[in-house]
């Protein structure tokens, strides 16, 4: 998995990118124009994610179009199609591509977890949150923590602190870090829970005490 971080809005952070480019198009009866097709592609793909790294938008694009044109259901292809669109500022492109991705492949839970951020800050909360859901309902996922914290993140943004402090809970318990630590102290904050408020502040300042969250906290700025 890759998170990028490219001079976008602060949201689009955590969007990820899969990287398993050797996904292939699980059409029945495969032949060996279709196999040279998909091979085609994961070349084409390797050659934009490398453009895409180096912060060459256009020629990433270029690239992936032409993977598409090799093999039209290679679903990693519109997932990254998805980040450099939106990185140009075509937020409409990007939404058609990742859902493109989850058409072709309902267990695209990257996929699924870049929709859900971008429906997110779209203000398109309900769809939102049934993204980021069957995204968590994969079981083989390893993206679970992310997802969590955008999850939360997202119904904290929505005014729903509960199912906030929910994702908070389960992104602390599998993969810690400062934004989620905060994530659940602003949601038990905004709950009027003072205990766990507090239980969350002793953590962050045991693991995180540098971290641009732990500063916020010490300012109370609870909004930032």
């Amino acid at each position: 998995m890759l998170c990028r971080r490219l001079g976008l809005p602060f949201w689009l952070g955590a969007l990820v990118l899969m990287v398993g480019l050797g996904a292939c198009s699980n059409t029945a009866g495969t032949v060996a124009s279709d196999t040279s097709a998909q091979q085609r592609a994961r070349l084409r793909m390797e050659l934009a994610l490398g453009y895409f790294q180096n912060g060459q938008s256009a020629v990433a694009l270029e690239e992936v179009r032409q993977a598409l044109a090799a093999d039209p259901r290679h679903g990693p292809a519109y997932n990254l199609q998805g980040l450099i669109l939106l990185q140009q500022g075509d937020r409409a492109g990007a939404e058609r591509s990742w859902r493109q991705a989850v058409r072709l492949n309902g267990h695209d839970a990257d996929a699924r977890h870049n929709l859900g951020l971008l429906l997110c800050e779209q203000g398109v909360y309900e769809e939102s949150v049934q993204q980021f859901a069957q995204a968590l309902a994969e079981p083989a996922y390893a993206g679970k923590p992310r997802t969590h914290l955008a999850a939360g993140t997202c119904a904290l943004k929505a005014g729903q602190a509960a199912q906030a402090a929910s994702h908070a809970k389960a992104a602390n318990e599998q993969q810690p870090s400062a934004a989620s630590l905060w994530l659940g102290m602003r949601a038990e904050h905004q709950l009027g829970h003072a205990q766990a408020v507090s239980d969350y502040a002793r953590r962050l300042q045991q693991q995180f005490p540098d971290s641009a969250e732990m500063q916020r906290y010490q300012r109370q700025a609870w909004n930032d």
